[in-house]
């Protein structure tokens, strides 16, 4: 899959230095949660949740006025007690419509990585690779400019722990809201 992923993104870029007209950045700022949860019959349910600001930044490619693709980078910018920043970058198709050619709306699903440490008596690092999915809303300034909002699910996903002797299942789920500019080249 790791190397679909990076196939996948050489691909972007090579058909997007070619046409440099539907080639675009964005750079924003956002709010990431992650939560891990276990819950099982013999344990107590249990509950982790950090939160922390995010700074975020893409590249994308339109191919037409409804379909494109996106590399975005995530990365936490604040520490909070138990968790050094999670940081997470994908690769995605994306799917808009655009209304009277200043409202945009897209559809985003792709691959992600992410990572992140949790502190306790030790450190413990994760890395998961994950669908990732979101969705985004855009208001176009100008013809280059544009500011927007999004929600994007970089991980879910269930793993398999012991937990006072007992095995338990931990959901792990990590998503962000954030807010954006993107300029069109």
């Amino acid at each position: 899959m790791k190397i679909k992923a990076i196939l996948f993104t050489g691909i972007l870029f090579t058909i997007s230095s070619a046409a440099s007209a539907n080639q675009y950045v964005t750079g924003g700022l956002g709010f990431g949660d992650l939560n891990l949860d276990h819950n099982d019959v013999s344990t107590k349910p249990e509950e982790q949740d950090f939160s922390q600001v995010t700074i975020n930044g893409a590249y994308g490619y339109k191919f037409n006025d409804f379909l494109g693709a996106e590399a975005k980078l995530n990365i936490g910018a604040s520490d909070e007690d138990d968790l050094k920043a999670a940081a997470t970058i994908g690769v995605y198709l994306k799917a808009g419509y655009t209304f009277n050619e200043v409202f945009e709306i897209h559809a985003l699903a792709g691959y992600a990585r992410t990572n992140f440490t949790i502190r306790d008596n030790d450190d413990v690092s994760a890395n998961y690779d994950s669908f990732s999915y979101g969705i985004e809303a855009d208001f176009n300034i100008s013809k280059s400019w544009a500011v927007g909002a999004n929600y994007m699910s970089y991980l879910t996903d269930t793993e398999k722990a012991i937990i006072d002797k007992k095995p338990v299942n931990i959901d792990i789920d990590y998503s962000t809201v954030g807010i954006f500019a993107r300029y069109s080249f």
